[in-house]
């Protein structure tokens, strides 16, 4: 086989799998839809005890910006649409106690509120007291209760996180770009 039909070989591969991807709905992470809003993610103001649990947030906020095809994430400057989100509370409470009143289950929650806005200060959203929790359990020890936890607070962030983008592209996809 010639390097020319190595090379042609190739470039045909190369032509099918694009095709397949389009077809099946892929998109390169980062670039949203035709008409897709550039979104800039402010720093998430962060009000709870839970220590760095607004830069977790912040983190799977923009994760999840980058799955909608409502949004492209945009720096400050170029955006058309920013999201500011503010962590009001975030705390835990016993859920499930075995005998002796010894917590078997914990229950960690989060709340908080969010505003989609143009960059000229119009508020196109307001969500206020969004809420989600996550179920943790007590281990034999303190390290892994402090571990399950850590997972469990990651999975809050995530819930939360999926819940403001899914109101606010709601609100994007009515508007045109």
């Amino acid at each position: 086989m010639g390097q020319r039909s190595v090379r042609q070989a190739g470039a045909r591969l190369a032509l099918v799998t694009v095709l397949l991807c389009l077809g099946c709905g892929y998109r390169v992470l980062g670039h949203g839809a035709a008409g897709a809003h550039l979104l800039w993610v402010a720093p998430v103001e962060d009000d709870a005890a839970e220590p760095l649990f607004g830069v977790q947030l912040g983190q799977f906020l923009a994760r999840e910006a980058v799955d909608r095809a409502a949004f492209t994430l945009a720096a400050e400057a170029r955006a058309d649409l920013v999201l500011r989100v503010r962590v009001e509370q975030v705390g835990e409470r016993g859920a499930a106690f075995v005998v002796g009143d010894l917590t078997r289950e914990y229950l960690l929650f989060g709340v908080v509120s969010a505003t989609l806005i143009r960059p000229d200060g119009e508020v196109l959203w307001k969500g206020g007291a969004i809420r989600a929790d996550r179920a943790f359990s007590a281990a034999a020890d303190v390290n892994q209760t402090e571990q399950n936890k850590a997972v469990a607070r990651e999975l809050l962030a995530r819930d939360l996180g999926q819940e403001v983008l899914r109101r606010a592209a709601v609100v994007a996809d009515g508007m045109a770009p």
